[in-house]
């Protein structure tokens, strides 16, 4: 009788409006100090550099968060807002690498499908590996390709402000060059070659551009209302302004220096939540693809595994040695522009960054800064 009473007292206060309302406090507090923890962590980081930052996380306890920092626009003094978008640039692979995927659920392609399947007979004869290599083996970039975003496109793509290179364009100058290794499948080189070549088979297969196989199938889909294929579709403002680290230290605005904006490899312009619901409705949510295909691409091959690649997402079973757990996401950096997108499984926590400078690589304090703010706005988050 006594157990009975008791167990009756337990549920009642468990479940009494008192209970829920000082947990439903305790957490909103928790909250409330974890962003103003990293508001100040990020506004440290502009004040010692850094033009502006966009952070934006998810995690079960706190819903979405959005926090902003410094300055969009050095030269008008614009704050940045979470409204303001970046170009991605490699970020862009995980979501040509969401279209292949559910091309192959339709059934309309295989990941162990040679490429010359789909792809125009002129690459396969002058590309070296795309005669031999399959759609599997550009996502995980396995294929030794050469990787056409060389010196010389750069220089050229930079000389011609406003120009949106075609596929076949860019592709030209992965033409008759040596591949990093002879046989896809023995070996890992990063290619943005790999990636192009996705686009030409999305075109092939789908029946539309890689642009708006990307607009429809899940801009659209996921209510994206910040996002878009950059040099393609019309501006979605505001567009945050680039900023290039040059070798004197100076920021130099690179936003209209074109670098092959809008191919496959770099299309995606977005804004830090709205990548944030783009991961969530992939690795969570099952908005994108079935749990099943999600799971073909977080598969690392045995080639890639140093890398921890898999299928045009990065994939870590340990993040930072085992300090945060199970990782997958990827990152991308050039032309003004720094972006990171993680996605931990096991918490269900999205986080993404994304700052309007780029060239860091070469100035080791400023890598160091943005790799020092990285760790610990993980740390805080999760």
């Amino acid at each position: 009788m006594i157990l009975a009473r008791a167990i009756v007292v337990i549920v009642f206060i468990l479940f009494s409006p008192v209970f829920f309302s000082n947990r439903v406090f305790a957490q909103k507090s928790s909250c409330q100090r974890l962003e103003a923890s990293l508001q100040t962590l990020i506004d440290r980081a502009t004040q010692t550099g850094f033009p502006g930052i966009s952070l934006a996380f998810y995690k079960p306890s706190c819903g979405m968060v959005k926090l902003t920092s410094g300055l969009s626009n050095l030269k008008s003094r614009k704050k940045m807002t979470p409204s303001d978008k970046f170009r991605l640039a490699s970020c862009s692979k995980a979501y040509i690498g969401v279209v292949i995927m559910q091309l192959v659920e339709e059934g309309k392609l295989s990941l162990d499908d040679p490429i010359s399947k789909y792809i125009p007979q002129e690459y396969t004869l002058n590309i070296k590996n795309a005669n031999k290599a399959t759609v599997r083996q550009l996502m995980n970039h396995t294929s030794g390709m050469y990787d056409y975003f060389d010196s010389d496109f750069t220089a050229v793509a930079s000389a011609n402000r406003g120009k949106l290179y075609r596929i076949d364009e860019a592709l030209r100058f992965a033409y008759g060059k040596e591949p990093e290794f002879s046989t896809p499948g023995k070996g890992y080189h990063y290619s943005n070659t790999n990636t192009v070549l996705l686009g030409a088979i999305i075109e092939k297969v789908s029946g539309s551009s890689y642009s708006q196989a990307l607009r429809k199938r899940i801009f659209e889909p996921l209510n994206l209302k910040e996002t878009y294929n950059d040099y393609i579709d019309p501006v979605i403002e505001p567009l945050a302004r680039g900023y290039f680290l040059d070798r004197a230290g100076k920021r130099v605005d690179y936003t209209e220096i074109n670098q092959g904006y809008g191919l496959p490899d770099g299309v995606v312009v977005s804004s830090a939540q709205d990548m944030v619901t783009f991961l969530r409705a992939l690795l969570r949510q099952e908005k994108l693809l079935k749990s099943e295909t999600v799971g073909q691409m977080l598969v690392v091959d045995e080639a890639a595994k140093r890398f921890q690649d898999g299928l045009n997402l990065f994939v870590y079973s340990d993040y930072r040695n085992g300090s945060y757990g199970k990782m997958v996401g990827h990152d991308g950096e050039y032309g003004g522009y720094k972006s990171e997108m993680f996605y931990f499984p096991d918490k269900d926590v999205a986080v993404v960054l994304l700052t309007n400078i780029s060239g860091s690589r070469l100035h080791s304090r400023w890598k160091r800064l943005y790799d020092e703010v990285t760790v610990r706005v993980l740390r805080m988050v999760l």
